[in-house]
């Protein structure tokens, strides 16, 4: 572990928060549950963001799971032990429905709730209240700490956009990237913050050429090509003894569907799966 980047990781967050949130991650390695559930996007990136600076959280033998895998209606709960994981308790009802739907619907014989903290001003304790120790904080030091959490991901750079930030890290000398960067069917934008900059983190979205949209609506068709809204690829990239560490993150939203559209789509796609297949085989070599 880098302990440079454990350092400005830590800085990004109040002096008085970071021995409580290294106390947080030492309790969490202590919970005996069958699965751990991570409510929201925010959470999920700052889990990975603390297993990233060498905090020892959730036993690696135990299942983690995001709170979207609930969406599914899923067996695999039933006569489990559960404890839901969050960073902070805003008023409570979104993990009291999880708590609710895992117990009454989908068969958990117990589920504890575990959160770093809680906003004194709108935390209704009648509808959620954490079965273990909690740090309360006043409305304006609960912000801080959630725009903590975004600073010090925009700097590790951990993608703040999906529930599991996964990624291939791709590393490349300089010279590489300089010829990388000049994407030249992709129009690129430079959308480095000050505070990445002072870290030799840059972020650039890339858009999609005239000749990109071409090939994209000749390898889809024009209903599919159609009902895109935004097409685009975020990179995050990381400068470190000459050598530039980077990942993409592809960024596709269609335009608003009827519950009729989106159950067409879904089975062309289930009946065409091996056409899919042959079609990422085509998009690799020729786009």
């Amino acid at each position: 572990m880098n302990l440079e980047y454990r350092q400005k990781i830590l800085e990004q967050f109040d002096n008085d928060i970071i021995p409580e949130l290294l106390e947080f991650g030492k309790k969490l390695s202590l919970l005996k549950s069958d699965v751990f559930v991570l409510m929201s996007r925010k959470f999920c990136c700052l889990y990975k963001l603390l297993l990233s600076i060498g905090i020892t959280l959730i036993p690696k033998e135990k299942l983690v799971v995001s709170d979207k895998l609930l969406d599914a209606n899923t067996k695999y709960f039933h006569g489990k032990s559960v404890t839901i994981v969050d960073d902070i308790i805003i008023c409570g009802s979104t993990i009291k429905k999880v708590k609710d739907k895992l117990l009454h619907k989908l068969g958990a014989t117990e589920v504890k709730v575990y959160a770093f903290c809680a906003d004194k001003e709108y935390w209704v304790k009648e509808l959620v209240e954490p079965d273990y120790p909690i740090i309360v904080l006043p409305d304006n030091m609960a912000l801080t700490f959630c725009s903590s959490i975004v600073r010090s991901l925009s700097i590790s750079p951990i993608p703040y956009s999906i529930e599991y930030p996964i990624f291939e890290d791709i590393k490349v000398t300089i010279d590489e990237w300089n010829l990388f960067s000049c994407l030249g069917e992709w129009i690129v934008k430079d959308i480095t913050s000050k505070i990445q900059e002072e870290n030799n983190i840059f972020v650039f979205t890339a858009f999609p050429s005239s000749i990109i949209l071409r090939k994209i609506l000749k390898i889809f068709g024009e209903k599919v090509y159609k009902l895109l809204d935004i097409i685009k690829i975020r990179i995050y990239a990381k400068l470190k003894d000459n050598q530039i560490t980077f990942s993409m993150m592809p960024i596709i939203t269609i335009k608003p569907l009827s519950k009729t559209h989106l159950d067409n789509i879904f089975n062309i796609i289930i009946n065409n799966l091996s056409y899919f297949s042959k079609l990422y085989e085509y998009n690799s070599k020729n786009c």
